[in-house]
């Protein structure tokens, strides 16, 4: 009973730790000075990509909507962008998903909060937008 008891409360400070630790930095959300998505950190659970949207023509409501129909929440939409949160099922564990609109670039960032592997979850998800937007990364 008393490992068990050790057990519970190893388990309970763990998951305490990361709640913390998956707080969203602002730092690493939103636009830089020249008006760009932030540039992913140097771990590899975080995947941008670059598009030429004259190619694709695409709205930044057919992207929400995309987003989510895949599980996404919107926290944050304008006219050319959006911050969206992704929450894994078991552990919790939140991404977000920032899209920047022009009408000639586009961008896609999908990041995890916590970590450095993600699995290729991140990528996974970018995979999954372009293929429901009808995208093909040039």
């Amino acid at each position: 009973m008393k490992f068990l008891k050790i057990i519970i409360l190893i388990v309970s400070i763990f998951c305490v730790a990361l709640f913390a630790w998956g707080q969203a930095s602002s730092a690493r959300i939103g636009l830089d000075a020249n008006k760009a998505l932030k540039p992913c950190p140097s771990t590899p659970n975080c995947v941008i990509t670059n598009y030429n949207n004259e190619l694709f023509n695409l709205d930044i409501s057919s992207v929400q909507t995309a987003l989510e129909n895949i599980g996404g929440e919107i926290i944050t939409t304008s006219d050319s962008y959006i911050h969206g949160v992704f929450t894994s099922t078991l552990f919790r564990f939140k991404d977000d998903f920032e899209v920047l609109l022009s009408s000639d670039t586009m961008q896609f960032k999908s990041a995890s909060r916590t970590g450095k592997s993600d699995l290729g979850v991140n990528a996974k998800r970018v995979k999954r937008v372009e293929e429901m937007l009808d995208i093909q990364n040039n």
